[in-house]
């Protein structure tokens, strides 16, 4: 029960910073370094384990460096390299020249709200051929957003219809998918015959529930918020760019190799996210540079690159690290494994268990930034 109430108070105060607006990342990294040093007096032991340094104090902050490295050489590094490449497109003006050529034709719809759900169905027919959502919408928020703003969607509007275009972890090559199937240790089925049976129909209910009531909320909410498209975007017109039509491409090319070389297309051949945008920023840079016949200045244009990816770190990349710190620090906690033996032991009915999984889920993601860490306490429910 105290493990439960220590969970309970530590997501809690993580929540109350937010909204005294204090630094997500700092406040994350202290609530978690406490609670870890805690629990390291109590128990005894190191949070290191077997790497432990001899001190419990150092170890803490091994904690970190050690999660850092898992992180960077994963979802960091391929958020950081997908806005390193719109950080550069938008630098030579690629992605701005796409969103006109491809608003000009959908000013005629003229329903924005329309437009933006169709975003989210976009979404899930491509998360068939992206193993991750985060990759997904990353590389949706390059290409989409803009035009989306052009169309006059909201800025509020464009990035809640590109966030829930990765709603589900649907596709048998879903990451997420493998991850929970391989702890689930379901052996009566492949991974494509449950995303078949199992997957498609929660996908389409859940799909046709947004397709409802997103344009709904987002028309409330805009309105009371006030927040419409500015009139500056809303009025760059195709005569404003003098660049040559190839650039429209350019934005295009990380997904369609990320499309092609997936298990869905080509099968024998698979690219990864990062692989995929540094091609395309070498592809681009020869392109740009031919265009403008300057070697010089095509070469040092790639800094946008570099900028974009370091941008990103610093502004929200340790969010990431310190979410998964204190992911650590809840789940040696045992406050979550508590409270799902108590929901087991209870006797309840699937529909009440998954309900309940939802409700704990939920804030533990906004905190952690994932939902991977705490995915096996729920699987013997």
């Amino acid at each position: 029960m105290l493990s439960m109430i220590i969970t309970i108070v530590l997501i809690a105060l993580f929540i109350y910073g937010i909204i005294k607006k204090l630094n997500p990342a700092m406040l994350l990294i202290i609530i978690s370094v406490i609670t870890l040093g805690v629990w390291q007096l109590v128990t005894g032991t190191s949070v290191m384990g077997e790497n432990a340094t001899g001190s419990l104090f150092i170890d803490l902050f091994e904690l970190i460096y050690a999660t850092a490295k898992t992180q960077v050489a994963g979802a960091l590094l391929v958020i950081m390299s997908v806005l390193g490449y719109v950080e550069y497109m938008n630098s030579i003006k690629a992605s701005e020249y796409l969103a006109s050529i491809v608003a000009k034709p959908l000013r005629k719809i003229n329903k924005p709200y329309l437009l933006a759900t169709a975003v989210i169905v976009l979404g899930t027919i491509l998360k068939l051929a992206i193993p991750s959502s985060l990759s997904m919408i990353v590389m949706l928020l390059a290409i989409v957003y803009p035009i989306l703003i052009q169309l006059g969607v909201s800025r509020a509007t464009a990035a809640s219809a590109i966030m829930l275009s990765g709603f589900s972890a649907c596709g048998p090559g879903d990451v997420l998918s493998t991850v929970i199937f391989g702890m689930a240790e379901v052996k009566d089925k492949t991974v494509p015959e449950f995303f078949i049976s199992h997957h498609i129909p929660i996908t389409l209910a859940l799909l046709l529930v947004l397709m409802i009531v997103f344009p709904l909320i987002s028309i409330f909410f805009d309105k009371r918020e006030k927040d419409t498209v500015t009139e500056e975007a809303q009025s760059i017109q195709l005569e404003e760019f003098s660049l040559p039509k190839i650039y429209a491409l350019l934005p295009l090319i990380p997904l369609v190799l990320i499309i092609t070389f997936s298990k869905v297309v080509v099968g024998s051949i698979v690219i990864s996210v990062v692989a995929a945008n540094l091609i395309s920023l070498v592809v681009s840079m020869i392109i740009h540079t031919i265009c403008k016949k300057d070697l010089i200045g095509g070469l040092n244009s790639t800094r946008a690159f570099f900028n974009g990816m370091g941008r990103f770190f610093g502004n929200a990349g340790f969010i990431l690290i310190a979410g998964a710190v204190f992911s650590s620090a809840i789940t040696r906690i045992g406050g979550l494994t508590y409270l799902v033996n108590l929901i087991r032991n209870a006797g309840a009915s699937p529909i009440i268990l998954t309900f309940v999984a939802c409700l704990i889920v939920f804030p533990v993601a906004i905190c952690t930034g994932s939902v991977t860490a705490i995915i096996p306490l729920f699987l013997p429910l």
